[in-house]
């Protein structure tokens, strides 16, 4: 995983990193570095739990990892903020992204998870911390895709508010048809940063 973040030598495309990536299609505005990435695990969450209260589900506090259905996605990422707490001392929320990652093909062998290789909230919880005054946002990114930049670039698009790029009119891939930016269809040009409008968006767009 750090490698994935800092150096390249594991990623599907070699010696590219995230760090990298983020910084040139950003054109500089940022600037990731280890000392603000914490990287915990391997962990083992219980295939049933109970969640330590408080917690903000109004479903109770019981989860399960034997299934995707209702909120149990978010409740593994609760689990592991309780987790992390009680053996680091990390806080999760001085954290802009919490990413999840799962064993490969996880998502295609449980049930309710639809076979999906990466997800991530559409937006922010609005959680604040001294350290963290943006807000915190919850991805999930099976580990069959794992390495690949373009998935941290497209969830984290979703979690500053995108939509999927489209082009007038469609295609067969709904609403994924803009090939040309990393919030459409993934894999379809191996490595993208946003369009014009998702860069004017997210704020990362040239001052002219």
């Amino acid at each position: 995983v750090a490698d994935m973040f800092f150096v390249g030598r594991n990623t599907l495309m070699k010696n590219r990193n995230i760090a990298t990536y983020f910084r040139t299609c950003s054109y500089g505005k940022v600037n990731l570095y280890p000392s603000n990435v914490k990287i915990l695990g391997p962990v083992q969450v219980p295939c049933n739990g109970t969640l330590n209260a408080p917690h903000s589900f109004g479903s109770g506090s019981a989860f399960s990892t034997n299934d995707c259905f209702a909120d149990n996605l978010f409740k593994w990422h609760a689990w592991l903020d309780s987790w992390a707490s009680e053996n680091y001392g990390v806080n999760a929320d001085d954290y802009h992204h919490r990413i999840l990652i799962l064993p490969s093909n996880v998502t295609f062998n449980i049930p309710g998870c639809g076979g999906f290789l990466s997800a991530s909230m559409v937006g922010k919880w609005t959680r604040f911390t001294a350290a963290n005054a943006w807000g915190t946002s919850m991805m999930w990114w099976d580990g069959l895709d794992f390495g690949d930049l373009e998935t941290v670039l497209h969830e984290f698009g979703h979690a500053y508010g995108m939509a999927h790029a489209n082009i007038p009119g469609g295609c067969l891939y709904i609403d994924q048809c803009d090939w040309t930016c990393a919030m459409g269809l993934k894999g379809r040009q191996s490595i993208r940063c946003f369009n014009a409008p998702h860069n004017w968006q997210i704020g990362w767009g040239n001052s002219v």
